[in-house]
């Protein structure tokens, strides 16, 4: 559910125990997530409270909402997630994700997730990742992402791959470190 972190719904027929309450019209006000259909019944997580089960009927709620109380998504987890699903890709060498990838690299904010993203097109040998290798290298966002572009222009190859190297080795932006911890990672 968007809007909704730590909530569970029941997939497939699962059912599960907990310690809380029902959501009541008294209680409902308090907590994140509103009851929307008539006769819907829904459990309000409480530790220390009486051991309940809820079935394919009902969903569990935390008793605050950390969106509201923070004021943002839960990024971490969000990130966490994406970097998982993107190194599964790498694993898959699901070569018809390059595209969605490739597209989503611009977008992202986390240099984590974008490290992977160049990894992970690298590993599939996507030529069309170069276009991002060669921007990376020319105007570095982040040391981990600048050593995953060149980890990439490694993994894929080629003449366009080997001048934007040399372009990089030539530039200001090419530090002692980065070219260490590049040689080391390979």
């Amino acid at each position: 559910m968007e809007k909704g972190v730590g909530q569970w719904w029941s997939v497939n027929g699962a059912i599960i125990d907990c310690e809380g309450e029902w959501i009541t019209e008294a209680n409902e006000l308090y907590v994140p997530y509103k009851m929307e259909g008539k006769g819907e019944r829904n459990i309000v997580w409480k530790p220390g409270g009486r051991r309940m089960t809820a079935t394919s009927a009902n969903g569990i709620t935390p008793p605050f909402d950390v969106e509201s109380v923070f004021g943002n998504w839960n990024t971490v987890e969000d990130s966490d997630v994406r970097r998982a699903c993107i190194a599964g890709l790498a694993v898959a060498r699901d070569a018809n994700s390059a595209l969605a990838l490739r597209e989503s690299f611009p977008r992202e904010l986390d240099p984590a997730s974008r490290d992977i993203i160049l990894r992970t097109l690298g590993a599939m040998k996507d030529p069309g990742t170069l276009a991002l290798v060669v921007e990376e290298l020319k105007l570095p966002s982040n040391p981990g992402t600048t050593l995953a572009a060149i980890a990439a222009a490694e993994d894929i190859g080629g003449e366009q791959a080997v001048q934007s190297l040399s372009g990089f080795l030539s530039s200001s932006n090419a530090t002692a470190a980065t070219l260490a911890q590049a040689i080391a990672d390979t």
